[in-house]
């Protein structure tokens, strides 16, 4: 083939190739609708292989959701998922963006759908602290007791993350849509164990009002002071010790809170467990 006919080949196939998926992708990014309708309509594929991230993906983490209302008419898959089994509606709460959330959720985006770490949509907008997803998410009858298979929150239900955040206006949320306290996760702790982590008192007692013992135990024998004096936090240690809590009580191992105390707060905690908070 001489120098002409190979040019002439080279530039029907740089015509006549349609765009990419990467083409499509740099149009969302760019936030064009005009751009990403152009590639679309020269043939750049909406739906690409099942694992890898959609156009619909990169649209929700950049909260363009006219651009994610677009791909959805033209036929993108809901509730696609990338090669950790997170959808759209994962992209949009990592992203807060509450446009296109809202926009998922009304268009049917399923919200049982679990990630291969073992989160849900419920999980990651807790988690991200993310109230308006929460809330959202719950409309859409998300499951608020469904315990994670996260292995860092193994049998820990979405409340669980919120008081280990010291997030109030979301365990209220979680409770006005039939979040349970009483769970038992993998290690046989209850809320109590996520509300002493989260180190406010106020939730610590919400517990308790809703008729979890504060003396109770986990399944390796800890009470909650032990959780605490582990946990390093001095001031929940005291809070503890004021509510009568035994700082002499063992764990399974007869281990006391005294014994497993750690970071820099253990010889204040120390004094406290010596004086009895005092």
């Amino acid at each position: 083939m001489n120098s002409v006919k190979l040019l002439a080949s080279l530039t029907f196939l740089l015509v006549a190739a349609p765009p990419t998926s990467t083409d499509l992708a740099g149009a969302i990014r760019h936030g064009s609708l005009p751009e990403v309708q152009a590639a679309v309509e020269q043939g750049a594929p909406v739906n690409p292989p099942e694992g890898q991230n959609t156009p619909l993906m990169v649209a929700a983490t950049r909260g363009h959701a006219e651009i994610a209302r677009y791909l959805l008419d033209r036929g993108a898959h809901l509730n696609a998922r990338d090669a950790q089994k997170r959808t759209a509606l994962f992209a949009a709460i990592y992203g807060a963006k509450a446009a296109v959330w809202d926009l998922l959720l009304e268009r049917g985006a399923d919200v049982s759908l679990v990630s291969r770490t073992g989160d849900s949509a419920l999980d990651y907008a807790v988690e991200r602290g993310q109230l308006e997803a929460v809330r959202a998410l719950v409309a859409r009858k998300a499951d608020v007791n469904r315990p994670s298979a996260n292995n860092l929150h193994l049998g820990d239900p979405p409340i669980a993350r919120a008081l280990q955040q010291n997030r109030r206006d979301i365990v209220e949320v979680l409770l006005a849509s039939g979040a349970r306290l009483d769970y038992r996760n993998a290690d046989g702790q209850n809320a109590l164990r996520a509300a002493v982590a989260g180190g406010n008192p106020e939730l610590v007692q919400l517990c308790v009002s809703k008729g979890l013992d504060l003396r109770g135990t986990d399944a390796a024998g800890r009470t909650a002071l032990i959780w605490a004096a582990q946990d390093g936090s001095r001031a929940m240690v005291e809070w503890l010790l004021g509510q009568g809590l035994d700082a002499g009580a063992r764990n399974a191992k007869g281990k006391t809170a005294a014994d497993l105390a750690v970071g820099p707060n253990r010889p204040a905690i120390l004094q406290l467990l010596k004086t009895g908070g005092k």
